[in-house]
């Protein structure tokens, strides 16, 4: 199965993210994973996950294909009902070639899922 797409909000000042539309996480996006495409052409990366699932569940962040991607996997455990994560991946550890970030979600996850980044130019 195709992985999810979650886009990139470009946020231009501190703040602005407030009011972003988030991916909801639902079984299909579970079973599917997630994929954020072209994160590496963005400067910095903000990853930020909720937790809606009654249990803590883990949100796995996937290794990549360039030098630290020898470091491993990212396994992040976001606490439950109202827990929050936020994630600043590493592009030397997480891009994929194709310049994406995967993340695999445990089995009952819920909740929801939005990506920020400065412009490259900034």
């Amino acid at each position: 199965m195709a992985r999810t797409s979650v886009p990139v909000t470009v946020i231009a000042a501190p703040g602005a993210e407030v009011g972003a539309a988030y991916t909801t996480i639902d079984a299909t996006v579970v079973t599917n994973g997630i994929v954020i495409p072209n994160a590496g052409r963005y400067r910095r990366i903000e990853i930020v996950i909720k937790n809606t699932a009654v249990d803590a569940k883990v949100a796995t962040l996937k290794k990549g294909a360039f030098t630290n991607a020898a470091l491993g996997d990212l396994a992040q455990s976001v606490a439950a009902n109202t827990g929050e994560v936020h994630i600043f991946p590493e592009s030397m550890r997480f891009e994929q070639a194709d310049e994406s970030l995967l993340i695999d979600l445990a089995s009952g996850f819920t909740g929801s899922i939005a990506v920020f980044a400065n412009p490259a130019s900034a």
